[in-house]
């Protein structure tokens, strides 16, 4: 055994014959070895890419099967089925394109097998058609070449065009506004005044007869001071002959019963006089006092529209990028020219200064004023006390106990007659001040603003007839109900989709100044989103863009229940969300009356009979405003055109006012109700149409050579795949979305 082992060696190891041949055998093995590893691995490789398109053209054809209403009338895509149809067209697509069958008698070098059950297709639920990202996506997709198309360049340009106008308008109108509702509130509180002044001046005339009056009542009456002064010699002689009776009981000189009375009458009617001298004071006082405080509250109002007119309102909206855009088109040729307008307003804020009263005024009344008030209190010299005095000197009896008593009286008489004078000097200063209190310089007569009020009233009186009478029109053909709350259900499925509420904004018509806030309100809204919108925002013009295009507003031709339906009323109700076409139409129809009118106060100022009111102009404008608006809204109800500006050409319809009240409504549940009002239309649930997938399914290859190499080649992460059985499988996912 020994032996045969080392010539075995021998021969195999150190003889040299043959070494070649075995060389070659190793050689050619593992050149076997390579070229059946590579050609089973070019053969994996070529069958990865077969299933690589397989499963695209699997997912493609999958999501072919899309909704065709839903494309055709609204441009969206999403696929028309379940999960369960998905998995049967993605397993049959990828399928026939793996490989021709065997039966067709072709050599299968690298085409693969599909592994059955293996296809599977997923849907991801947050980019269903529902979702808003999603349908914005897609719209935006469908609108970047209608959108410029459908968008009215003019409607943009001649809105913009006036958009300087338009906000000092409104700043005017803010100021104005404040400046009146401050006048207003001063001259309320000079009318008080006046009315305290008045009350204080009749009593001061009765203060005088009572001071001043003439002695004309017999003794023991006394009506003022004179009586009481003359009647006190009577007095005196009574109590003195009633003093010598006690002493000598000489009933011969001894006064009469009569006489006593008339004397005892007498003291208690100088107090009684004297008591209401006092009454009167008091009651002078409040007058005085009274009169004061209202000068001061009238005093801050006048300041407070003097600052107003100095530092403005902080109530306008902001204009910013409108108003670049605006000015951006100014460089151009606009379509509307509102320079006019530009300089009617800014005569009407000058013109707004002669509504305040001058500082020295108030001064020239309240500083004599308060020294009358001052001239009356219980102290010093001051009027007050000096009755006080008097009525002491009778309630002490100083009139008969004291020498030179009728002295004393005379003295105290004319204390109070010279304190009742300082009161009367200061006052007839105060009131002869007051009477030149300044007056408002205007072309127009205080009858002719009255006027011009009273018929702005009537003006708004007729606008609110006029809405109300078309909201009612509307109500009577309401027939549509039963959809609406269809589309209330249906809006609740997809408003978890998006946040807010209905966007309808209130147009107060209660007055003509608290329908011109509200109005403002709008309209600055308005304008800050159009500027927003068109210069930073296209995506939301787009949007906008695609609700026009898409779906019907409302159209005054057709009449009953056809021109009220919710058919005719589809952007309103998108852009409202309210329970019946009615209240959409009618809030629709708000917000083009507040625009209109906002427009028509612009215009406003380029009429001369308004700029000839002055610091009245406010008023004119409003009622001018109002007339035009209600012409305004009658031509649209008659389907007539209704010029921008005055005398432009431009004349947008109301569809093409729609298109700039979207601006406002740019978030909330416009989505959801729009996703409403399709699924309603097309019978399509959007909550339910993927319009992205995730398809996957496995395939093998037979491997011809060394599988358990490949197997080793595999754990390398050299392939992705596994080896199972003798055959390659190979897993791969296609996605594909809309």
């Amino acid at each position: 055994m020994k032996t045969w082992l080392k010539k075995g060696f021998h021969k195999f190891v150190i003889n040299e014959n043959g070494a070649v041949s075995i060389y070659a055998i190793i050689m050619t093995l593992l050149l076997f070895v390579f070229n059946a590893v590579l050609i089973d691995y070019i053969r994996i490789m070529t069958a990865e890419r077969n299933v690589d398109q397989a499963a695209k053209a699997a997912a493609r054809s999958t999501m072919a099967n899309f909704n065709q209403k839903l494309t055709s009338d609204y441009g969206l895509f999403g696929f028309d089925g379940d999960v369960g149809e998905a998995n049967a067209i993605f397993e049959q697509v990828f399928r026939e394109n793996l490989a021709p069958s065997q039966e067709d008698g072709i050599f299968n070098f690298a085409y693969p097998s599909y592994v059955s059950g293996s296809a599977n297709v997923t849907f991801k639920e947050n980019m269903n058609l529902a979702s808003p990202d999603t349908a914005e996506y897609q719209i935006l997709e469908d609108m970047k070449y209608k959108a410029p198309l459908e968008i009215g360049e003019s409607v943009i340009e001649g809105f913009l065009s006036i958009t300087k106008e338009v906000q000092e308008a409104s700043e005017y109108a803010e100021v104005a506004e404040d400046v009146q509702e401050e006048v207003e509130k001063r001259d309320e509180r000079l009318e008080k005044v006046e009315e305290n002044l008045e009350s204080a001046y009749t009593l001061l005339s009765t203060l005088d007869e009572k001071v001043y009056g003439e002695a004309t009542s017999p003794f023991p009456q006394v009506n003022n001071l004179n009586e009481l002064y003359n009647h006190l010699d009577k007095y005196q002689e009574i109590r003195k002959a009633e003093n010598r009776e006690e002493d000598e009981e000489d009933e011969d000189e001894s006064p009469t019963d009569e006489e006593l009375d008339d004397a005892d009458d007498y003291e208690r009617n100088i107090l009684s006089f004297l008591e209401g001298v006092l009454e009167d004071i008091e009651a002078l006082e409040q007058f005085l006092s009274s009169a004061s405080n209202e000068l001061k509250e009238a005093y801050e109002h006048n300041q407070a529209a003097d600052t107003l007119l100095n530092e403005g309102s902080d109530k306008s909206g902001d204009y910013g990028d409108a108003q670049r855009a605006g000015d951006e088109l100014r460089e151009g040729s606009p379509s509307v020219d509102g320079g006019n307008a530009s300089e009617g307003i800014a005569n009407a804020k000058e013109e707004l200064q002669n509504l305040v009263l001058p500082e020295e005024f108030f001064e020239s009344v309240q500083e004599p004023l308060d020294q009358a008030t001052d001239s009356l209190e219980a102290s010093g010299d001051n009027f007050t006390k000096r009755v006080q005095e008097l009525i002491l000197i009778v309630e002490q009896k100083s009139m008969i106990k004291r020498p030179k008593s009728k002295d004393i009286v005379n003295e105290g008489i004319k204390n109070v007659k010279e304190s009742f004078n300082v009161t009367v000097q200061y006052f007839n200063d105060a009131y002869r001040a007051f009477s030149e209190k300044p007056e408002v310089e205007s072309e127009r007569s205080d009858e002719e603003v009255e006027a011009e009020k009273e018929e702005a009233d009537e003006s708004m009186e007729t606008a609110n007839q006029e809405l109300d009478d078309l909201l009612k029109e509307a109500e009577q053909f309401l027939n549509d109900a039963e959809k609406y709350n269809e589309l209330k259900l249906l809006v609740n499925e997809y408003v978890s989709f998006a946040e807010g509420a209905n966007e309808t904004r209130q147009l107060e018509r209660d007055s003509k100044e608290k329908m011109s806030e509200s109005s403002r309100g709008m309209i600055d809204a308005l304008f800050n989103a159009v500027g927003e919108g068109l210069l930073g925002a296209r995506d939301k013009l787009y949007v906008n863009e695609y609700i026009l295009l898409k779906f019907n507003s409302h159209d005054f031709s057709k009449s009953g229940a056809a021109r009220f339906g919710i058919e005719n009323n589809e952007v309103e109700y998108i852009m409202y969300g309210l329970d019946s076409s009615a209240a959409n139409f009618g809030a629709a129809i708000s917000e083009l009356f507040a625009f209109r009118f906002i427009i028509n106060f612009v215009e406003a100022f380029t009429d001369p009979t308004v700029r000839g009111f002055g610091p009245y102009m406010w008023v004119a404008a409003l009622g001018y405003a109002l007339k035009q608006t209600i012409s305004d809204m009658n031509a649209f109800e008659n389907s007539k055109p209704v010029n921008f500006f005055k005398d432009s050409r431009f004349a947008p319809s109301y569809k093409d006012y729609l298109r700039l009240f979207l601006f406002i409504h740019v978030s909330g549940n416009k989505m959801p109700r729009m996703m409403a009002r399709i699924h309603q239309n097309t019978n399509s649930e959007l909550l339910e149409m993927p319009t992205y997938i995730e398809g996957e399914a496995e395939t093998s290859v037979d491997l011809w050579f060394l599988p358990n190499l490949m197997e080793f080649i595999g754990n390398s992460n050299v392939l992705n795949g596994e080896i199972q059985d003798g055959s390659f499988r190979i897993r791969k996912k296609a996605v594909y979305s809309y």
